[in-house]
């Protein structure tokens, strides 16, 4: 098992009673903020979530390689509170992620901001095809988003839906 440490930015790998850490990232703990989520790829990435001094980013890496992590995607909103995190690989094989609006609530309604949104995107961070407006943004107006679920057909709570202009 892979488990991440908030606080320190810790990965550690936990085998046979036996802790190993595979990564550290230079993460800041303020709030709610530092290392918020991890999720690990079919070929071994290690994707994280966290909290940095000027933002919330998502990095990705080869776990105990010792190598600086690659930046996928940098600008998401970071504030003591409302910071989301959460990382998870659909069905489709897109890395989704959940993002908080970082305590300014205009910012999940905003398309152009990354704050208060569910990004999903190719294993390298780019937007991933299909996604309703071109961008990372698969569906916005959310406070903090904290999970994922799909239904064993593939649908599940990241799948858009019709927002009214009200």
């Amino acid at each position: 098992a892979l488990v991440s440490e908030r606080d320190t930015g810790r990965v550690v790998e936990v085998r046979d009673g036996r802790v190993t850490e595979v990564a550290r990232l230079d993460s800041r703990h303020r709030g709610e903020g530092g290392l918020l989520g991890i999720a690990l790829s079919p070929d071994g990435w290690l994707y994280a979530y966290h909290t940095t001094a000027d933002d919330n980013r998502i990095v990705r890496l080869r776990p105990g390689d010792g190598a600086a992590p690659e930046v996928l995607v940098t600008g998401i909103p970071s504030a003591g509170i409302h910071n989301g995190g959460r990382l998870a690989f659909g069905p489709d094989g897109f890395l989704y992620a959940g993002t908080g609006d970082a305590d300014r609530t205009s910012r999940a309604q905003d398309r152009d901001d990354l704050g208060g949104k569910i990004l999903r995107m190719t294993p390298e961070g780019k937007p991933a095809p299909g996604n309703p407006f071109g961008t990372l943004v698969w569906s916005y107006g959310h406070r903090n988003v904290q999970g994922f679920g799909w239904a064993s057909d593939g649908t599940g709570t990241t799948r858009p839906r019709p927002c009214s202009p009200t």
